[in-house]
C-alpha cells in the first residue's frame, strides 16, 4: 500500500512538472517574441531618427554654403562693377 501511494505521488509529481513546463513555455514564448520585436522596433526607430537628423543637418549645411556662395558672388560682382566704373571715369 505504501509503495503504491509513493508510486502514485511520484507519477503525479512528474505530471505536475510536465504541466508546469508546458505552461512555462506557453507563457515564455510569446513574451520573448514580444520583447524581441519591441527591441528591434526601438533600434529601427532610433536609427531612422538619427538618419533623418543627418539628412536635415546636411540640407541645412547645403543651404548655408549656397547662401555664402551667393553672397561672395554678389560681392565679387559689386567689386567688378566698381572697378569698371572707376576705369570708365
Amino acid at each position: 500500500m505504501t509503495q503504491q501511494l509513493f508510486n502514485l505521488l511520484a507519477m503525479s509529481g512528474g505530471i505536475v512538472a510536465l504541466i508546469t513546463a508546458i505552461v512555462a513555455l506557453v507563457i515564455a514564448v510569446p513574451v520573448t517574441y514580444f520583447v524581441v520585436v519591441n527591441v528591434q522596433k526601438s533600434k529601427y526607430q532610433g536609427a531612422a531618427e538619427k538618419a533623418n537628423k543627418i539628412i536635415s543637418d546636411a540640407e541645412n549645411e547645403a543651404k548655408r554654403i549656397t547662401k555664402e556662395a551667393e553672397m561672395e558672388a554678389k560681392e565679387d560682382a559689386h567689386k567688378l562693377r566698381s572697378e569698371v566704373d572707376a576705369e570708365i571715369r
